[in-house]
């Protein structure tokens, strides 16, 4: 699950006034000492944030371009999830790349393609709790796939044998006929 960064979209609002004869008490001066602190610390707040953002962005975006180039044309285009920084930017904090896991008509093809759908599901260098439940789902497919394929060379096999069978007992009742 992806958790998104939150931020305080209310602004904090400081008033500085100046003193006209320059001489304010001491409780004025540190008063307008203490707002600049809160605005300092707002700033860095801030700053820090959007610093997040950008940082849960470049993670994203290289997530999900992770899945597209080890999918190749299985994968679809990333769509992202977007946050709204207290600079009024868009940064991505989700993302998704629809994968297409349907099953080919040849066994031989699924078992290629699921092979690259599980390494799409993967790629990332952290996988999201949905990569990791898309990989073992792919390797079923691929095993029955793969479990199709055998059967379907058991029975050309059997049919060999049939033939071999029949061409041999042929070949028998020939001599006897002899």
């Amino acid at each position: 699950m992806i958790s998104a960064l939150n931020y305080s979209s209310s602004a904090i609002r400081v008033n500085f006034t100046k003193k006209e004869s320059g001489e304010g008490s001491k409780n004025e001066q540190d008063g307008s000492q203490g707002a600049t602190q809160t605005a300092e610390k707002q700033d860095a707040k801030t700053k820090e944030t959007i610093a997040k953002l950008q940082a849960r962005d470049t993670e994203v975006r290289a997530h999900e371009a992770a899945h597209m180039a080890a999918g190749g044309g299985i994968a679809g285009g990333a769509s992202y999830d977007y946050q709204i920084g207290p600079d009024g930017k868009a940064y991505a904090v989700g993302g998704e790349v629809p994968i297409d896991i349907s099953q080919e008509s040849d066994p031989k093809a699924t078992e290629a393609k699921m092979q690259k759908v599980r390494a799409a599901a993967l790629a990332p260098a952290s996988p999201s709790p949905q990569d990791i439940k898309v990989a073992p789902t792919a390797s079923m497919i691929e095993m029955k796939a793969k479990m199709e394929d055998l059967k379907e060379k058991s029975e050309e096999a059997k049919e060999g044998v049939k033939k071999a069978g029949i061409r041999k007992y042929e070949e028998a009742q020939k001599i006897n006929d002899n």
